[in-house]
């Protein structure tokens, strides 16, 4: 594991940061066009993945490329400042080293190409996009996904009757849902 600080290694995060993401906001349109497939996964643990969720995510990696990887807090005005936290992870930490980073804040995982990334919600859920043959192997390894969705979904439309909260990201986001 490496802290990125440095000027240009903020710079060359960002410019990954921004092949995947369109924005940091895991309710809105998350990823650009160069991200094909997504799935949403309820709950989380917290603002870090569940051991399963993790587990899964190592798996795609490994068997898809074995990159580097970053987690980046998304919670900062500018995410790419000087102040903000930022992390080098090799792909083969395990779930004990992940959670003992102490990420208490909005993140956002993703790889050192550009091909996949992940944002991590307050609200106990995560958004995770990439190509097909990344989203497949995750799906391989976490038999929860087709639940996942339905589980949010169910959970928001009970908010939006309630609270009145904003759920209309939900259809674009299905539309790129990777179901077969």
């Amino acid at each position: 594991m490496e802290i990125l600080k440095t000027t240009e290694k903020i710079a060359s995060l960002q410019k990954v940061f921004n092949l995947i993401f369109k924005s940091k906001d895991p309710f809105n349109e998350i990823f650009t066009e160069n991200i094909y497939d997504n799935l949403l996964l309820r709950p989380t643990d917290g603002y870090q993945l569940t051991e399963e969720q993790f587990k899964a995510l190592q798996k795609a990696i490994q068997e898809t490329q074995n990159q580097d990887v970053f987690i980046s807090i998304t919670e900062y005005r500018d995410m790419f400042s000087s102040d903000s936290e930022h992390w080098k992870i090799d792909s083969n930490l395990d779930y004990d080293g992940y959670t003992n980073l102490g990420i208490f804040l909005e993140n956002a995982i993703y790889s050192s190409d550009g091909t996949w990334g992940i944002l991590i919600s307050h609200e106990n859920h995560a958004v995770i996009g990439g190509n097909p043959l990344f989203i497949d192997t995750f799906k391989k390894y976490y038999p929860s996904w087709q639940n996942d969705i339905l589980v949010f979904e169910n959970l928001w439309v009970e908010n939006q009757k309630e609270y009145g909260s904003d759920i209309s990201w939900i259809k674009e986001f299905k539309n790129h849902l990777n179901i077969f």
